[in-house]
């Protein structure tokens, strides 16, 4: 069931029943009165403590006006020493990644070398080893070089396939 937003007040069987109360007590005949108005004298009865609060009221207020005022103050200051840690973070890490980019060349550098100094090891190895295998190769191509020639040549002295000496 949905409860509307709004409710009529209700009035009390009390108040209701009090309209009926004889103003004056049982008894003799009396004059006719007119009855009494509650509101009227809470008001006269309340009214004097009501006012004495207005001034508390109003301390309150201006209480309430200076805390606002001092957080929208400590919000501001938050939000400028956030805006410093955060350009301050920004600068350390742009430090550290130009340290960290220094770091990495400087290994690659280190890097590279070795594998530098590795290939001219290598290189130097490899031309030791044509150095000391090279005479023999040239030596056995030599041979088969002349095997083939005096395969080809006649027994006169002259090319097979040209006939030329």
């Amino acid at each position: 069931m949905v409860e509307p937003r709004w409710r009529l007040p209700v009035a009390r069987s009390g108040d209701f029943l009090a309209r009926f109360r004889p103003v004056g007590t049982p008894g003799a005949a009396a004059t006719a009165g007119v009855p009494a108005d509650r509101i009227v004298e809470l008001t006269a009865e309340l009214g004097p403590v009501l006012d004495a609060l207005a001034d508390t009221l109003a301390q309150a207020a201006a209480i309430r006006a200076s805390a606002a005022e001092e957080a929208l103050r400590r919000r501001r200051d938050g939000h400028a020493r956030a805006e410093a840690v955060v350009v301050a973070a920004g600068e350390r890490a742009e430090a550290e990644q130009a340290e960290t980019l220094t770091r990495a060349r400087g290994q690659a550098e280190d890097t590279v070398s070795q594998a530098v100094r590795a290939a001219r090891a290598e290189a130097a190895a490899i031309e030791k080893r044509v150095g000391e295998r090279l005479p023999a190769m040239v030596d056995r191509v030599r041979a088969a070089v002349r095997a083939e020639l005096f395969v080809d040549a006649r027994p006169d002295g002259t090319d097979r396939s040209t006939g030329r000496r």
